[in-house]
Formats: structure tokens, sequence, C-alpha cells
């Protein structure tokens, strides 16, 4: 086990060490995904491509005489995309993209394909509402939790009751997820400013 670790803390200061201006994972017109990845010393590096509920399979990936890896995916739809490398065995997110997907077992860097149009999670120069993340002790397991709860524009100023929806995450991804990759704060925000939801 310490040996592994070692590996993982070497691999990720070894990547580190590299170009900061390297474009890891860039977005084509044509809406294909170049990932580029530089690691010299490894013998086989993959990249896995998936939505956001679940990944895609292995794509094998290239290396030139510089040791940069690299491999093209898509074209693909307009959409959040998660993806993670696999350099020799071992799984690692993209340490050039700190868009992250966090999990409880794994985690995945995080890439997005925009679309001509603006999408319904896409940030709109609109009133926006608040995110608070709050502490509670959870009594069937013994420990302090965290939650995460969405407010509307003008909750703050406003005395009355608001309906509530309560969302429950996976049991691989945490209570940050529906934030950091669902954006639900923001297609509240849009949904809300659309008047295609009510408060």
């Amino acid at each position: 086990m310490r040996a592994r670790l070692l590996a993982v803390s070497l691999l990720c200061v070894a990547l580190k060490a590299q170009d900061p201006a390297l474009i890891s994972a860039e977005v084509h017109p044509d809406r294909t995904i170049t990932f580029r990845l530089p690691a010299p010393d490894a013998a086989k590096v993959t990249v896995t491509v998936g939505g956001i509920s679940g990944a895609g399979k292995p794509l094998a990936m290239e290396k030139n005489d510089k040791g940069l890896w690299t491999a093209t995916a898509g074209p693909l739809d307009p959409d959040i995309y998660s993806y993670s490398f696999n350099v020799d065995g071992l799984r690692i997110t993209d340490p050039n993209n700190p868009n992250v997907k966090p999990g409880v077992r794994v985690a995945a860097s995080l890439i997005e394909i925009p679309a001509a149009e603006p999408a319904f999670y896409d940030l709109q120069p609109l009133p926006h509402g608040t995110v608070h993340m709050n502490l509670y002790e959870s009594k069937s397991l013994g420990m302090t939790r965290a939650m995460y709860v969405y407010t509307p524009p003008g909750y703050e100023k406003e005395k009355r009751e608001y309906p509530v929806l309560y969302l429950l995450h996976g049991s691989g991804d945490t209570e940050t997820g529906w934030v950091s990759a669902g954006r639900a704060n923001i297609i509240l925000d849009n949904l809300l400013a659309l008047h295609k939801a009510s408060r």
C-alpha cells in the first residue's frame, strides 16, 4: 500500500512539473476533443470519456518522441463530459484541469462541449441565488455530515414559506456534485428567471 501511495505521489509530481501552458483537453470547432498527457516514462496510457453519470470505453493514447500522449475523441454532442486518464493501470484525473467531479471512490475531470445557443445549465446574466453549505449531526450514522442548500434570489429579504426540492446523489457521489458538476443552482436560476419554475 505504501509503495502504491508513493507511486501516485511521484506520478503527480512528475505530471505537475510539465509545461503549465499545455492544453490537456482541447475542444475543437467540430466538437471533437483532443486529450494530452505528458508521461514520458509510461508504457500505456488511455483516456476514458463519459457522461456525468457514467464512463465510456477506454481510448488508447499515442506517445510522441517527447513523451506526450495524445488521443482525440468524438465528435460528441454538446454536453458536459467526465474523463480520466489511466497511466500504466493507475487511474488519475487531469492534473492541468481544476474542474473535477468529486466522488466517494473515484473522481473525474470535467470538460464541456458548448452548444450554438446557451444550454439550460449555462451561466446567464440574470439574478442568482445563493448556495449554502450546512453541517448537521447524523444520528443514524453517528457522524457530522454536510448538505448544500440553494435559496433563490431575494430569499433573504422575504418572509414566507418556499417549496422544497430534495436532490439525492448516488452512492458514488458526494453532496458537492449537484453544484460542482450538476450545476443545479444555475439551472434553478435560469428556470426561475424564465418563469418555468415557481417559488
